[in-house]
């Protein structure tokens, strides 16, 4: 049986490729993520906390109402929905036949975590003048860009493009620069305007609420947690 051998040289080429990878996967995002927090007023730990929260709960969710529409009942889908996603392909989602009973919920990650920091920033904001002002103002601007561009996800929600509200953080980022709260008021816009745009505004307005089939809806949820994710991180880069 033939046996290949590495030449010389060629282990210590592999360990350095292998460290370029991890710096380039872990530490380059890392670094970027906290010094995005840092011009927020946190310290690089403590933002790193709170986006390893997010990513550790996004998956957790609470329902907060059930309503009596009901909907078609969704099964798992058979096949691997990861190796769908690796080929840029989403899982369909196949129906029972059965109806449920749509209900609404939470994400713990997606909208109770990031919006527990923007009620900590809110609170520093009273101190400037007309800081409200302008944090309503870029707070809509996110919402409406938001959910403009917000897609129903059948049999699964709502579903939001990824680069879609980091881009409008960016936006309204830079309209509040040169004012001392820009970007606590960004980081709030980025968490409140999604959160509304491609949250609570679809299922306030009936129109858009009756093209959703999914028997769980979850605010802050699967299709609109990446968006807001790297929202977060904007917010404090761009401001």
């Amino acid at each position: 049986m033939r046996q290949y051998t590495l030449p010389p040289g060629a282990g210590l080429g592999i360990l350095f490729l292998f460290g370029l990878l991890v710096f380039g996967l872990i530490f380059v995002p890392a670094h970027v993520a906290g010094e995005s927090f840092e011009r927020l007023g946190l310290t690089m730990l403590q933002g790193l906390v709170v986006l390893v929260c997010m990513l550790l709960w996004r998956g957790k969710s609470f329902i907060i109402h059930v309503s009596s529409r009901l909907v078609p009942q969704v099964a798992a889908q058979a096949m691997n929905a990861m190796l769908f996603r690796m080929q840029g392909m989403e899982p369909e989602s196949e129906h029972t036949g059965e109806l449920v009973h749509q209900r609404i919920a939470v994400s713990v990650g997606g909208a109770v975590v990031p919006l527990c920091l923007c009620a900590y920033f809110a609170f520093r904001l009273s101190t400037h003048t007309n800081a409200w002002a302008w944090t309503a103002g870029v707070v809509a601007l996110v919402a409406v860009v938001c959910f403009a561009a917000l897609k129903p996800w059948p049999g699964q929600g709502l579903r939001l493009p990824v680069f879609l509200s980091p881009a409008a953080t960016a936006v309204a980022a830079m309209v509040l620069r040169g004012q001392p709260f820009a970007p606590q008021a960004a980081y709030i816009a980025a968490v409140a305007g999604t959160l509304i745009g491609a949250g609570l505004a679809p299922l306030v307005i009936s129109r858009f609420r009756n093209r959703l089939d999914a028997p769980l809806l979850v605010i802050g949820g699967p299709g609109v947690f990446g968006g807001l994710f790297f929202a977060t991180i904007a917010a404090g880069l761009f401001a």
